[in-house]
């Protein structure tokens, strides 16, 4: 049981790692950028297998207040995501170039532009609202006993200081731009 619990949370950090990764895309790394994506679709398509229990569970009881919240954003990112591979595929000049997809081009880079930095914000409020579930529980329910207060107190603050770091740096670049569309084209300044 731990093993597979080690294998979810491995598998849960190299998706974040991956977008991460992917958020930092440079014009002179498409060839890495394409090639981090398939393995984000992958690994994307493992993370639902793996948590196909969860999946199973909603569809049978609908959720309710917090898990409401948790299954909506399992939803919008796993769609924002869909969005991206798609968009991202019909882009491809590198791993995807094979199919051959000639049009649609414009459409796909403006598609693939605003739906990223909501596949990183849906992606990420999944990532805390279930590591807000993990501290719901009761310690009778936790492999560990309960954190001592002033860890948890630690814990925290810097789940605080993370979720400003990222407030701040997402008003910072302009990612709301790319996200309502109001800016179709990413000029970043390397």
């Amino acid at each position: 049981m731990r093993n597979g619990k080690n294998a979810k949370l491995g598998l849960s950090l190299a998706l974040a790692v991956a977008l991460a990764l992917l958020m930092s895309y440079r014009p002179s790394e498409r060839r890495l950028h394409e090639w981090l994506g398939l393995a984000l679709i992958i690994l994307s398509l493992a993370h639902n297998v793996v948590h196909r229990a969860w999946w199973a569970r909603s569809l049978k009881n609908w959720p309710k207040g917090f898990r409401l919240a948790l299954a909506a954003s399992n939803v919008l990112a796993l769609l924002a995501l869909t969005a991206q591979s798609v968009s991202g595929i019909v882009m491809s000049g590198h791993v995807f170039g094979f199919l051959g997809i000639t049009g649609g081009q414009a459409l796909a880079r403006q598609v693939h532009l605003a739906v990223g930095g909501w596949a990183f914000a849906l992606a990420f409020l999944h990532c805390g609202l279930q590591l807000s579930l993990r501290w719901r529980r009761p310690a009778s329910e936790m492999a560990l006993s309960r954190p001592k207060p002033l860890r948890r107190a630690a814990a925290l603050f810097g789940a605080a200081a993370l979720a400003a770091y990222g407030l701040i740096t997402f008003l910072r670049s302009d990612l709301w731009s790319h996200m309502s569309l109001s800016s179709q084209f990413a000029f970043i300044d390397f």
